[in-house]
């Protein structure tokens, strides 16, 4: 009898998940007023694993703390443990096995990661789900569990319904992928849906599944089993399992998403803060959620606390809008997020800790150093210092940045990766990143993120390892523009001389670095 699953004729690669990391769980939870286990030092387990996308590169930059994964499909884990070869993880525990087997006792383990599992199994798989978050989680561990949410899955469920019959009797995954493609475009296209409301969605749709991979299509989409649920029930089912609902693995306090007036009518339909999520799903149509759960009798402080900023690492990056900016006055002045996102800032502190912030990028700072180096920045600025007092000034300043992270336009933090905020004379990319960029378009960075870069970073990536100067990396470079057969070009100028082209490759070289270490791609 065979052991391959749909997973292993499909695979579906794995990729990093920030909201999974340690560092994020532990940070909502101490937020939330719980003690959890220091992320250098913990056990983590992950339930359906997958090849290890996510779960080998927090073993690879923590490597005093232990991980367990396990997946049913042998061949994604066997691409898992080729990983863990190449890379010599020593604190990875990898096997092939089925959740329902798993015995009581297993663990226990300070954090675990249930992603992409929850929904797509059945009903005694997901009782099983929480069974082992009960019985293996520490008494102050907190587990992630995702899953797609309603009300915003009804439209997409509707879709999925249609692709489903449309592609029944057809095995092939990747003929089923093409035809549910062409179906999807040809509904939104079809001049016969004169409904605008269903238009807009079937468009939606249509968007969606084009720029889905067939892997990811197959797997969400066409699979047998796809149950989305509400929080309420979510929050329900695992509270039966002695389970309670601490947080979403996304940092939004919702007190400080809403105004006053939308908080209070929120406050009034709802009464606690589980319902108070649940209608805000219904506000915002949310599709997918990345819920954080803890044991039942663990007391959860929802409160907002600007003051638990102090035990935090702050991170930001930011551009000034003005070209001229004004640090010292009550002006305000705009800061660019690197999503895009415009922040409107007054408060003369608040100003010089998000221009700290941006000269920091990407590593992190304690709030009290923060808060030290904007105050430098300020010295011996007047504002600072007014009736209010300096202590007012701080407190202000907490506050602001609790509102930007409730706005996901600063990160907390509780734990630092070894990353380079510059690049070293002879410049070391993480060896799982190196190993990324042989074979994929994207490779994973420090702040477990995965980070798309094109052919000629890729390729000097993965030279990387420290035993390289600059002179010896441009030499790689030019190899590689002779082997591919690339054209240099400076000014919109084709350069056909090799001594040209070098020259053009050396300008741009620093700045190619610099950006790698901007993206958490280089090592202290």
């Amino acid at each position: 009898m065979s052991n391959t699953t749909i997973y292993d004729e499909v695979p579906y690669p794995g990729r990093p998940h920030p909201q999974t990391h340690p560092d994020r769980m532990a940070t909502l939870a101490l937020w939330h007023g719980m003690t959890p286990a220091p992320v250098k030092h913990c056990r983590v387990l992950e339930l359906a694993c997958g090849d290890g996308g996510n779960l080998l590169p927090m073993a690879a930059t923590l490597p005093e703390s232990w991980f367990v994964g396990f997946d049913l499909s042998p061949s994604a884990i066997a691409t898992a443990q080729a990983t863990v070869k190449a890379l010599g993880l020593t604190n990875v525990d990898l096997g092939v096995a089925n959740l329902l087997d798993v015995p009581p006792g297993f663990g226990p383990f300070d954090y675990i990661i249930a992603h992409g599992l929850y929904s797509w199994v059945p009903p005694r798989v997901q009782d099983k789900v929480f069974a082992i978050c009960k019985q293996s989680l520490a008494p102050g561990g907190v587990a992630y569990v995702s899953f797609n949410a309603y009300p915003g899955w009804h439209g997409r469920q509707t879709v999925r319904e249609m692709l489903l019959h449309h592609v029944r009797g057809v095995h092939s995954a990747q003929e089923r992928a093409s035809r549910s493609r062409a179906f999807v475009a040809h509904l939104a296209e079809c001049s016969l849906v004169k409904k605008p409301g269903y238009r807009t969605l079937l468009a939606m749709e249509a968007r969606n599944v084009a720029e889905m991979a067939d892997a990811l299509l197959y797997h969400d989409l066409l699979e047998d089993y796809n149950q989305p649920r509400y929080l309420h029930e979510f929050v329900d089912h695992a509270a039966a399992h002695g389970l309670r609902f601490l947080a979403e693995a996304s940092f939004e306090p919702l007190g400080l998403l809403l105004s006053a007036q939308t908080r209070a009518t929120l406050e009034k339909l709802a009464g606690d803060a589980v319902e108070c999520e649940q209608y805000l799903d219904f506000v915002i149509n949310r599709t997918f959620r990345r819920s954080l759960l803890c044991h039942a009798d663990v007391a959860v402080d929802r409160t907002i606390r600007p003051e638990r900023l102090a035990l935090f690492r702050i991170a930001g990056e930011f551009s000034w809008v003005s070209s001229n900016p004004d640090l010292t006055s009550a002006r305000q002045e705009e800061f660019r997020h690197s999503s895009g996102q415009i922040l409107s800032v007054t408060h003369p502190l608040t100003k010089s800790a998000f221009l700290c912030l941006a000269a920091a990028w990407p590593q992190s700072l304690p709030f009290e150093e923060l808060k030290d180096r904007a105050l430098a920045r300020l010295a011996p600025g007047p504002v600072v210092r007014e009736a209010a007092g300096l202590d007012g000034d701080i407190r202000q300043l907490a506050q602001e940045l609790a509102q930007a992270s409730s706005q996901q336009l600063v990160e907390l933090h509780l734990h630092q990766p070894e990353m380079a905020s510059e690049p070293g004379e002879r410049p070391v990319a993480p060896p799982l990143a190196r190993l990324q960029a042989k074979s994929q378009m994207w490779v994973t960075n420090l702040c477990h993120r995965p980070v798309g870069l094109d052919a000629l970073a890729r390729h000097l990536l993965s030279y990387l390892d420290g035993s390289r100067d600059r002179e010896a990396l441009l030499d790689i470079l030019m190899r590689y523009v002779r082997e591919k057969g690339l054209v240099v070009e400076q000014n919109g100028r084709a350069l056909a001389e090799e001594v040209q082209s070098r020259g053009a490759l050396a300008e741009g070289f620093e700045a190619s670095l610099r950006s790698l270490a901007r993206m958490a791609l280089l090592v202290r």
